[in-house]
């Protein structure tokens, strides 16, 4: 044990000589909380713990500098435990490390990649060790971004879909007049209040909200008070709803 984990002398002379796996278990929570935030880039971090289990624990460094690809390099080669339960420490920092490069992903669809991947590793963790309740808080967390991905790329795709569907010109009348004006672009397909909403409903945080409405194709924001009110009672931030006023200029 190194002398920064050492255990105080009044818990060793009051009780008997803990496990080494209870000695695994409270330095989960001392150690890794310095990687709380440091999982996204965005301003409203996600707070996360990294298992401290054997060879797991001297690549924790990487993941506290975001060095993700290394973290996750380190960990593949690191071989499975015997133990289950102490197997699940490895299953569980992998799951971050891809959940970590899929927050700093350029494309949705990258980034539904990763975290599809982070989710099939956390739930073998969380079968190996179902009652560790840091395994059981990443399985809730992961499930509930790749769900907000997921509808995220279902809303581009629709976009996509209705853009091609509809005819880039509209031919001229027989009774116009031939002229420079004589072809008139049709409105394409635009994301809306409702599709705001519906990304916040499903778990996007205000910085994947935004990046959403700058990528977008096209925007057809109600900015009116009533939609306002609207987007306020959906807990639509004033950042989000700066970002759309910028946007609809």
């Amino acid at each position: 044990m190194k002398p920064r984990d050492a255990l105080s002398e009044e818990h060793v002379a009051d009780q008997n000589p803990p496990t080494r796996d209870a000695v695994e278990d409270m330095l989960i929570d001392n150690v890794v909380r310095r990687a709380a935030g440091r999982v996204t880039p965005g301003r409203e971090p996600v707070r996360v713990l990294l298992a401290r289990s054997d060879d797991v624990d001297k690549l924790n460094d990487l993941a506290l500098d975001r060095k993700w690809s290394e973290w996750q390099s380190g960990l593949e080669v690191v071989k499975p435990h015997r133990d289950r339960k102490r197997d699940a420490y490895r299953l569980h920092n992998l799951a971050v490390a891809q959940e970590g490069l899929a927050y700093e992903a350029a494309a949705v669809e990258d980034a539904q990649i990763l975290l599809g991947r982070a989710h099939d590793l956390i739930a073998q963790a969380s079968t190996q060790h179902p009652g560790e309740k840091y395994i059981s808080e990443s399985v809730a967390r992961i499930g509930k971004s790749l769900n907000a991905y997921r509808q995220m790329a279902q809303l581009y795709q629709q976009l996509n879909a209705r853009t091609a569907a509809e005819p880039s010109v509209v031919p001229a009348t027989a009774s116009a007049a031939p002229s420079a004006k004589g072809l008139t672009a049709a409105p394409g397909a635009a994301v809306t209040n409702d599709d705001i909403i519906d990304l916040r409903a499903a778990g996007l945080d205000d910085d994947n909200l935004i990046a959403s409405i700058k990528a977008a194709p096209g925007v057809n924001f109600d900015l009116s008070p009533a939609g306002l009110r609207a987007l306020l009672q959906a807990k639509i931030s004033n950042r989000v709803i700066t970002a759309m006023r910028a946007r609809a200029k």
